[in-house]
Parts: structure tokens; sequence; C-alpha cells
């Protein structure tokens, strides 16, 4: 999942959006706003149409996995986070704290709305979407006592960081799955021990899907 999805937090997120619509912001960090773009645009593949012709340029003709180009998309995308965050808690602000205020309180609602909906139409609230509501929520009130003075500094990046660090375990923990020692050894044990039985050195082939390394490595 790592070669196609990207998940910054909700922090980042809110923030982002703050940026797209700041004109001072574009022009302090277009470099990171074009990479931004670039590297999203090439992530998505032959979806967009020059893409194929890019991929056919040597040195481009390398990259396998067009989505790898996301990760560069994430640290742009912090850069430009970072400059937006340091705006709205200095004195020398150039970024409207209130039109800010106003977007976010726009992401927030769209959140819950929609978790909301999903509560009404299915009895439940599926824990992604509610999870991913309440962190956006969280960081919300954080971000918005911090613009207006009523946490300092200090306190407020503390508690962000905090936030954040737990936004993102939580997501890379639901994001794995925990097999027993039997179960991930039986993962391609027919093909390792086929390939066991054959004479000679040899290389073998295979995506880890197939014939997992921990798997190969019991079978010789």
């Amino acid at each position: 999942y790592a070669e196609y999805a990207i998940y910054p937090g909700a922090i980042v997120l809110l923030l982002f959006v703050c940026a797209m619509i700041d004109k001072a912001v574009w022009k302090k960090k277009a470099f990171w706003f074009a990479a931004f773009l670039v590297s999203a645009i090439y992530a998505v593949g032959d979806v967009f149409v020059l893409n194929r012709v890019i991929s056919g340029l040597p040195g481009f003709s390398l990259l396998r996995v067009p989505s790898r180009a996301l990760f560069i998309s994430n640290i742009a995308g912090i850069m430009i986070v970072c400059e937006v965050l340091s705006s709205l808690v200095t004195s020398g602000e150039r970024i409207d704290r209130k039109v800010s205020i106003l977007v976010m309180t726009v992401i927030v609602l769209l959140a819950v709305l929609l978790s909301l909906g999903l509560w009404l139409m299915m009895g439940e609230i599926p824990f992604e979407m509610g999870y991913g509501s309440a962190a956006i929520l969280l960081a919300f009130v954080i971000l918005v006592l911090l613009i207006q003075g009523q946490l300092k500094v200090q306190v407020g990046f503390a508690m962000l960081l905090l936030l954040l660090v737990l936004d993102l375990g939580t997501i890379n923990h639901c994001s794995m799955d925990f097999w027993s020692f039997e179960k991930a050894v039986a993962q391609g044990a027919d093909a390792a021990a086929f390939l066991a039985e054959k004479d000679g050195m040899f290389r073998v082939y295979s995506p880890s899907y197939s014939l997992p390394q921990h798997t190969a490595v019991l079978n010789g």
C-alpha cells in the first residue's frame, strides 16, 4: 500500500487546504507547490496522457512504479504546511486567520456530516471514518486555539506533535496484519519446497506475495 497511498495526518491535511487558497504562500513556496503538482500528476501514471511520453524518457523509464512519486508529494506538502503554520502563529502573519479558520471549519463539518450520513445509512460508523473525523476535529480545535493565541506556541506545538504521532501511529497500526509463525511460513511453501529439490545454484525471481523471503530462507 505504501506505493500507492500516503497519509500525512489530519493536521497536514487541514493546513494544506489553507495554503491552497493563499497567494502569499504560493509565491514563497512556489518550488514546493511545483514539486507537489508534478509528482502528484506523475503518480497517476497512464491516466495522465503525457505520462506515457515521459515514462519513455531516459531515467524515467527506470521508474517501474509511478505512484512512488507520491513520496515527493508528501514531502512537498509538509514543507508547504510548515510555512502556513509559521505564518498563522507569528505576529508577522501573511495569511488571513479568519479565512483559514473558516476553511478548516468547512472541512471538519464535511467530515462529521459524512460520518453521520454513514451512521444513518448503515446504522453504524465504520472505524476508519469515525477515527478520521475525530482526528480532524481534534486537530481543528488545537489549531484554532493556537491561531487565536489561547494556547502558548510551545504548548500548542507540543500538542500538535503528540496528535501527529498518535494519528500516524494509529493509521500504521490499522494497516498491519498480525499473523502466527505457522501462517506466515505457509505462504509460498509449496513453491519453496519445489525449488528446494532442484540441484545446483540458481537465482529465483519472484514477487514477495508469491514466494516470501522468509519462506525461501527456511527452505534453503
